[in-house]
């Protein structure tokens, strides 16, 4: 499926799951080379960047955001970006190009952004709202760990676990998608340079810094992860200790009272107590009183 949009002498063309005959449309209008032809009909595996004569072409991975889809998955978008156009092209429904294209059409955005004459403004403008996209997204998940932490403290640190991991999955997530932004951004400033002169770079280090700025939150956010499994395994261990103290003081009670028990059951033709008044009730007693000794003895070094 092919897209266009027109703003002033700008036009950006969007394909999904583009068709061979959709791939020769394009070369016959903006005479693509043959490589980026071919890049453009299946996806690629390794992000890259590179200058040619009439065009830019540069593959970047992201993160798929779409609401409702219980695994993040990676998906691939190429820019195609010449003088007076950029093509994108992508092989499954994305809510970066969504959003994006809804923008595009009412045109605000546009119009109170200091856009250039040539396309790398449009690829700027569009990078811009990419990555404030994934922020929003970074900013979604330290809120749902705010609320993990709130639930550890509330007694559910058990439930936490499988929460903590999910958290965890998901940043790892983001990371592996971006990992490689930071040098293909660095090597599309050295192409912006030479393909749109020394006056467009500015904006493309701006892009570079948002990069930044969602490199380091989920930086942060990895690291408040990694201190709230560490606080959920700590009072798990700490609770299952006060468990294991429980069982350890009742069955350390429990073996004198069960070794009195069996001395009274020996049979042996002389027994204490046995046979007289009220036995039972002073081998209760005993038990009892064996009980409130070691009672005592726990209080007193506070293991109670």
């Amino acid at each position: 499926m092919i897209k266009t949009y027109k703003w002033k002498d700008l036009t950006w063309t969007d394909l999904e799951n583009p068709t061979n005959e959709e791939i020769r449309s394009l070369i016959d209008a903006y005479r693509l080379p043959p490589v980026v032809a071919e890049d453009l009909v299946k996806p690629t595996v390794r992000p890259k960047v590179e200058l040619y004569k009439d065009c830019i072409h540069l593959i970047l991975h992201f993160p798929n955001v779409r609401r409702g889809q219980p695994d993040r998955t990676v998906q691939e978008i190429d820019f195609v970006i010449g003088r007076d156009y950029l093509i994108t092209a992508r092989y499954e429904v994305s809510d970066y190009i969504l959003e994006f294209s809804k923008i595009f059409e009412v045109g605000t955005i546009l119009e109170h952004t200091a856009i250039g004459h040539h396309a790398g403004f449009l690829f700027f403008v569009m990078m811009k709202h990419f990555y404030s996209r994934l922020l929003d997204e970074i900013v979604l998940l330290g809120n749902n760990l705010e609320n993990v932490e709130a639930e550890i403290f509330r007694g559910r640190e058990r439930e936490m676990v499988f929460a903590i991991s999910k958290a965890s999955r998901d940043l790892l997530d983001f990371r592996k998608a971006i990992r490689m932004h930071g040098s293909i951004l660095r090597s599309l400033v050295a192409a912006g340079r030479e393909f749109f002169g020394e006056e467009f770079v500015p904006y493309l280090k701006l892009i570079t810094n948002e990069y930044e700025q969602v490199e380091g939150m989920l930086a942060d956010q990895s690291e408040l992860v990694a201190e709230l499994r560490d606080t959920n395994s700590s009072v798990v261990s700490t609770k299952q200790n006060e468990v294991m103290k429980t069982l350890t003081i009742v069955a350390f009670i429990t073996l004198p009272l069960s070794v009195i028990a069996a001395i009274f059951q020996i049979d042996a033709v002389s027994r204490p107590l046995i046979g007289r008044p009220y036995d039972f009730w002073i081998m209760l007693a005993i038990m009892a009183a064996a009980v409130a000794v070691l009672f005592a003895i726990f209080k007193r070094k506070k293991w109670l």
